[in-house]
């Protein structure tokens, strides 16, 4: 008797213990199911001895779907999760399930109904059965978390951009970064850059555009009615275009983007920091619409990263100017000249090839500078140069080297007679009279002629020898153009 109230007394104590255990089960859920709503995450239930899986209506319009639209089956998440997520999301769940890993949380991606991927957070617990504490269910909750995705990879990228930047990295390179990190922001968008030079429009970057369609844009002068970009970089205001197939301002343009898709286009000008217009940043969609909020703010800002690159790129573009130009003239500088000739002398050397080189000096420009002025110096030196470069042929290479002396590099020698022309032709041009303060002079020049690799077959040697033959011609004739090497083909030209 005493033994039979024993064992019904622990019965007793059993039920009691496994009803609490269920009921703080159930307040559990219910609590967790009330965090779910104020927290707005999607529920999902799986039972792991049927492959049913509760979706709630919130998991379901994560994706794009009604509450009907889903069956309750493990298949439904097969058929939305990204293939290359499943079977790591799987070795999760069997960690978690297996003991091995003591919670479940892992990224996935998935997809929404109208075929974008979301990126959502996956976390759950365990809820074992009572009676043999065997896991059954599998219980947890789905977070958008795409926007965020969105943003640490936009601060990713823009930060690698920036060191693109600061590293030197070519602007093309950094174009093409700048348009895939915002269509990553924005699915189906296509981003371009183009460079503005003299009003003409240049192509900088565009990733995802055809060629044909950049090729057809490169070159093209801006203007009121050109496009977004070129009306952008002509005004240096924002321009919107809903639609490119009834816009005015694509009426002569349309023809080249229409059969590439484009059906929007938004532009905003590409500026230094003093605000000069440095070209446009691009926006294309392939339907007609307007910026949203986020899409004009990005706008916005990628014209400004764009502009950091292209005030830098013209920032060099101008030291290198400045490197191998000379300002005066805009001929060569003495540095330039020098490469260009290294260069012509090791592919001459190759090629088994001949070239010639002109030394001139300008006679008495000491007396110019001390009876008219610096300033009729200056000008005297920049009618010198045209001159000279007017007698040249593109093959031809035409430098100052310093104060007023000039340097031919003539390419294409097949004998001795060709240099001595050009020569020939270079006192000719350089004597015929000019203007100076209300005066007319009469330039005169002394010419000293070196041929590759008769006289010399390297640039000290030939530099050498041409500014020998300089002096030599003004020693021996004062007004030749040759050393004692080459009077006798003077005294042969006609």
């Amino acid at each position: 008797m005493s033994e039979s109230k024993s064992k019904t007394s622990s019965n007793k104590r059993q039920l009691r213990s496994e009803s609490t255990a269920a009921h703080e089960r159930s307040l559990s859920e219910e609590r967790f199911s009330l965090a779910l709503k104020g927290a707005n995450d999607g529920l999902w239930d799986w039972n792991l001895e049927t492959n049913e899986v509760y979706y709630s209506p919130r998991w379901k319009s994560m994706l794009g779907y009604e509450e009907d639209e889903l069956e309750n089956h493990l298949d439904t998440w097969v058929g939305l999760v990204h293939p290359e997520d499943k079977d790591r999301v799987l070795k999760t769940v069997e960690d978690h399930l297996s003991g091995i890993a003591d919670s479940y949380e892992v990224e996935m991606r998935m997809y929404h109904k109208d075929g974008r991927e979301v990126v959502v957070l996956p976390r759950a617990f365990l809820v074992n059965r009572a009676s043999d504490d065997k896991s059954v269910r599998l219980v947890g909750t789905h977070v958008d978390i795409t926007e965020r995705k969105k943003t640490e990879s936009y601060l990713e990228n823009n930060a690698e951009i920036l060191e693109m930047i600061a590293a030197g990295n070519p602007a093309p390179e950094i174009y093409h970064q700048i348009a895939l990190m915002y269509e990553g922001r924005h699915p189906e968008m296509r981003c371009s850059m183009l460079e503005l030079e003299d009003g003409v429009l240049m192509h900088g970057g565009a990733p995802s555009l055809p060629k044909e369609y950049c090729d057809a844009i490169h070159g093209l002068k801006n203007g009121p009615s050109v496009g977004s970009c070129g009306t952008s970089t002509y005004t240096g205001q924002r321009v919107l275009v809903e639609n490119i197939e009834t816009d005015p301002r694509w009426e002569k343009l349309k023809h080249i983007a229409l059969p590439y898709g484009m059906r929007c286009c938004w532009s905003e000008p590409i500026k230094d920091s003093s605000g000069k217009v440095l070209g446009a940043f691009g926006m294309y969609y392939n339907h007609p619409a307007l910026p949203n909020v986020e899409e004009s703010d990005d706008l916005k800002s990628a014209a400004r990263l764009a502009g950091i690159v292209m005030e830098r790129d013209q920032a060099q573009k101008r030291i290198r100017k400045l490197a191998y130009t000379d300002e005066l003239t805009g001929l060569a500088s003495r540095a330039h000249f020098y490469q260009i000739l290294e260069e012509t002398i090791k592919a001459c050397e190759r090629h088994a090839s001949r070239f010639g080189l002109l030394y001139i000096d300008l006679d008495d420009f000491k007396g110019v500078n001390d009876s008219l002025g610096h300033d009729a110096g200056d000008l005297l030196l920049q009618e010198i140069a045209h001159r000279l470069e007017n007698i040249s042929r593109e093959v031809d290479y035409v430098a100052r080297l310093s104060g007023d002396e000039f340097c031919i590099l003539v390419k294409g020698v097949d004998d001795d007679y060709a240099v001595a022309h050009v020569a020939q032709r270079c006192l000719e041009v350089i004597s015929e009279p000019i203007e100076l303060s209300a005066r007319k002079y009469t330039p005169a020049c002394s010419i000293g002629i070196a041929h590759y690799p008769d006289d010399g077959d390297s640039l000290t040697a030939i530099l050498k020898a041409a500014d020998t033959s300089l002096y030599s011609a003004k020693e021996a004739l004062n007004e030749s153009f040759v050393s004692e090497r080459f009077l006798s083909l003077a005294s042969k030209l006609p």
